[in-house]
This record gives structure tokens, sequence and C-alpha cells, in this order.
């Protein structure tokens, strides 16, 4: 380990409460002790970690109230010491946090609010990139049909649960008071919009399939075959073409795609 890696470390382990040996490597300067200026950089810098939570976790923050949520952004902090430069990642494992605690594995809804609310922030950071519009599929020649894949927007992401987390958070957001958790399993798509405002709408057992069919690469004529079996053989053609048009006209397609793109799954 070099030097400078050295001293970053012993500064990191004073940070968490570790130890002190930074403080033989402070020189002594002004008015202020090294003790002190350590003191005011140590609670400085978790104060911008704190607030970097409490911004991308507002619901969840509401939810826990602010005794139980400092609680919880002290032991983040210590389980999981920011190795980025920017502060923009230093949220991707609250809900593992959330998930390992003793205290907060008991109450499941928490780590699922915060995979919800994590899966909003990677939709409205989520990379800009063209959105195919309706007449591209209605233009498409119907020999071209069969063998249609679809690449989607970035921002469009998958989030399952078992529990009514987005109710909760619906309930937070409104100012109202969040129902029971309640054990059901929902899937929602979120995205950002046209408008760069994030969406999220909850989509049914058919849709799911034929949406996480169409992100691993299947063509639509395999997607078909696919749906038909769900379907036990009943027709699911006017179902489909329903889901395809609702996708162009919401701005989650990119483009069509060729066998050649490697197809993308996004969830948390």
């Amino acid at each position: 380990m070099s030097k400078l890696a050295e001293r970053q470390q012993q500064l990191m382990d004073y940070i968490l409460g570790h130890n002190e040996a930074i403080a033989e490597h402070v020189i002594e300067s002004g008015e202020a002790s090294k003790a002190l200026r350590l003191h005011i950089y140590r609670n400085n810098y978790n104060a911008g970690l704190r607030e970097a939570i409490d911004t991308d976790f507002e619901m969840l923050g509401t939810y826990l109230g602010d005794d139980l949520f400092e609680q919880m952004v002290r032991g983040y902090i210590k389980a999981y010491p920011s190795h980025y430069y920017s502060l923009k990642h230093f949220g991707d494992h609250l809900p593992a946090f959330l998930r390992e605690n003793e205290l907060f594995k008991q109450h499941p809804q928490l780590a699922e609010l915060a995979r919800f609310e994590r899966l909003l922030l990677r939709a409205f950071d989520a990379s800009e990139s063209p959105r195919a519009l309706p007449q591209t599929l209605q233009q498409l020649e119907p020999s071209l049909w069969p063998e249609l894949r679809l690449a989607f927007h970035p921002s469009v992401q998958i989030f399952k649960s078992e529990i009514n987390v987005v109710e909760i958070w619906q309930a937070l957001k409104g100012n109202k008071t969040p129902p029971d958790v309640v054990f059901q399993p929902s899937v929602w798509v979120l995205w950002r919009n046209h408008d760069r405002l994030t969406e999220f709408r909850s989509i049914d057992a058919f849709e799911q399939l034929m949406l996480e069919a169409f992100l691993q690469g299947v063509n639509l004529a395999d997607v078909a075959e696919q749906l038909l079996a769900y379907q036990q053989n009943a027709d699911p053609t006017q179902l489909m073409v329903q889901c395809l048009l609702d996708w162009f006209e919401h701005g989650w397609v990119n483009r069509l795609r060729s066998t050649e793109d490697k197809p993308t799954l996004r969830s948390l």
C-alpha cells in the first residue's frame, strides 16, 4: 500500500470511528487544534452522506421518522462506506443494508421502499436516448413482424415486490397515512416520460411475460408462442398489439433492434 493510500485509509478509519491513527500525521496550524479540525472534517463528511441519503430516499425517511432514520444512516455509513468520488451511487447498497441489519430486517417493507426509491432515481437519471414513435410500429412491413425485436429506453426499469410498498410510497408522497403492510405480489414499470418526469404503472402477468421476453431479446413470433401457451391457446394477438402500442406511446421503446444487439434486463 502506498503512503497516500495508507493515509486515506487512516482518514476513513477515523471518520468511521475505528481509530485516530491519522491524527499523528495532521500538522498543527492556527487556532484550531488538529483534533478539532479532524472532528469538523468528520462531521462535514457524515453530514454530506446523510444529506445524500435524505435526498435520494425521501419517503423512506418520512416513513421511519427522524430518530430511526438517523440510526439507519449511521449504521449504513459504517457498513457501506462510500468508495465513490460522487455521491450519486452512495445509496446503492441501502436496500441490502436494510435486509441485513438486525433491527431493520424485521420490517421488510423498509428494504422494498428503499429499492423502489432507488429505481425511481435510476429512471430519472438514465441517459437520454431517442424514442421510437407509434408510427414506427404501424408502418412496419407485415413480413417483418415475426422477427420484430425491441430496444428499450434506458430509463425503463422493472420493480417486483411481494409487499404493497408502492401504495405505501404513494400515501407518503401525498402526505397521507400509509396503509398497513400487505403481502401481495405486484410488478411495476418505471420510466422517464417525454417531459422528463418519472412515471410508474403496474402491469399484469400477461404484460410482464411479454415485456420480459422482449427485454431478453426474444422476437415477436416467439413471444407470441409463449403468450399463446400462457393464455391456454386463446389468441393473444389483440392484447399483444395493444401492449406494443402503449409501450411506444409511453416512450418505453428506443428503437427496433437487430439480432446482433445485446438485450439488457433492468431491475433491482
